[in-house]
């Protein structure tokens, strides 16, 4: 199925690591060439970044080529305008939130010039961010080596608007090392949510985990409130990616939203929730 190099959705850097989704564009192409551009913005940004680079054919050998001379600027609807530079450690055009801050409900443009060609695109910030998180952790089974839990999560919806939710969650195990180990924790549909008839309600999930936590092992929760198209695309990537070991089943066609001559990715906006808490073995 992946002729080409798999576009990863940069959902890993820019929203939550849970989250990575690849996307197989090889159906778009003939022997085109894609520009590739990726970039989410939310209040909650310390850094603004925007990822470009180029695919091949399915004739060549899969590689991703990183584009390193283009002009970034993304510019708010009072139309003002900032640059963004390239840093060759992370390979994204970055500028500080302190230089340009993001606000909800507000829409944004992204324009990036590559190899003289003109891309374009607008992403509009959710107004609201979830309230009241709460989380629960009990033990369903435990293993030889891991043990099976159910992370419960709950969290209000905001009210009179259609939200769209990608649920994210880590384990830092903090206590058995002298460095720090992230671990991402959730990886099923339950990750991708909406509040489809249950506009202001409560919203709860429940996700089994197979790990081996210790007291003291800090859990983190994210949950994202995302616009619809980036919603779109990461689930679809999800059940790509969950369907790719099926010859029977074509690959869902990611959408995109990036305008100019064989432009695809996704500029979207996306709100934050996060919490930390500590884990304690149940009694």
């Amino acid at each position: 199925m992946k002729y080409i190099n798999t576009i990863v959705v940069l959902i890993l850097s820019f929203v939550i690591p849970s989250c990575e989704t690849e996307v197989d564009a090889s159906s778009l192409l003939d022997t085109n060439q894609l520009i590739i551009i990726n970039g989410y913005l939310s209040p909650q940004n310390e850094l603004l970044k925007i990822h470009i680079s180029k695919s091949r054919s399915r004739y060549d050998q899969p590689q991703e080529l990183e584009v390193k001379n283009a002009v970034v600027s993304i510019k708010n609807e009072r139309q003002t305008e900032v640059f963004l530079s390239y840093n060759s450690n992370t390979f994204n055009y970055e500028i500080a939130s302190s230089k340009f801050v993001i606000e909800a409900g507000k829409q944004y443009f992204l324009t990036a010039v590559v190899d003289g060609n003109n891309y374009t695109s607008s992403c509009k910030i959710p107004l609201n961010k979830t309230a009241n998180l709460q989380e629960e952790i009990t033990i369903e089974e435990v293993g030889l080596y891991t043990n099976t839990y159910n992370l419960n999560i709950e969290f209000d919806d905001p009210i009179d608007s259609k939200n769209f939710y990608i649920i994210g969650a880590e384990m830092i195990y903090s206590a058995r090392d002298t460095t720090a180990v992230s671990n991402h924790l959730l990886n099923d549909i339950n990750q991708f949510v909406t509040d489809t008839n249950r506009n202001g309600a409560t919203i709860s999930t429940k996700n089994e985990i197979k790990k081996r936590f210790t007291e003291g092992d800090t859990l983190k929760i994210q949950i994202t409130n995302v616009e619809k198209l980036l919603y779109e695309a990461l689930r679809s990537g999800y059940l790509n990616s969950i369907d790719d070991v099926n010859p029977f089943i074509d690959p869902i066609i990611l959408p995109t939203n990036i305008e100019g001559k064989n432009g695809y990715g996704i500029f979207a906006g996306y709100q934050l929730t996060e919490k930390k808490v500590r884990y304690a073995v149940p009694k």
